[in-house]
């Protein structure tokens, strides 16, 4: 997230869908304890399948609204952990933006 936006909007997204599940643990001696996570998967999201899938459609749908603007973009599919994309303007941007969310600077 860091990596497609600044500091402060890339933490604000990961605390407010991630870190505010606090769960109370009464087996713990200390009064209202409490625990959160802040890294990881989160209890109650069941898979990270879901986000990772939606990750995809988010970085897709970046670089179609940089080459179209306001238009609903429709020409890719999201298959398993592949992303087929029928344009040639848009891949290149998706690749782009995938590999600066990652820290990969690999042009393969």
């Amino acid at each position: 997230m860091q990596g497609l936006f600044d500091r402060s909007f890339a933490s604000a997204v990961v605390n407010s869908c991630l870190a505010t599940n606090i769960f109370e643990v009464p087996f713990v001696k200390r009064k209202n304890s409490t625990v959160c996570f802040v890294a990881g998967q989160p209890l109650g999201y069941y898979a990270s399948w879901p986000l990772f899938a939606f990750s995809h459609h988010l970085l897709v749908w970046l670089a179609a609204e940089r080459v179209y603007p306001g238009q609903r973009f429709r020409n890719y599919c999201v298959l398993g952990d592949d992303v087929v994309i029928a344009d040639s303007q848009v891949g290149p941007l998706k690749k782009g933006d995938q590999q600066l969310a990652s820290g990969s600077e690999s042009t393969n």
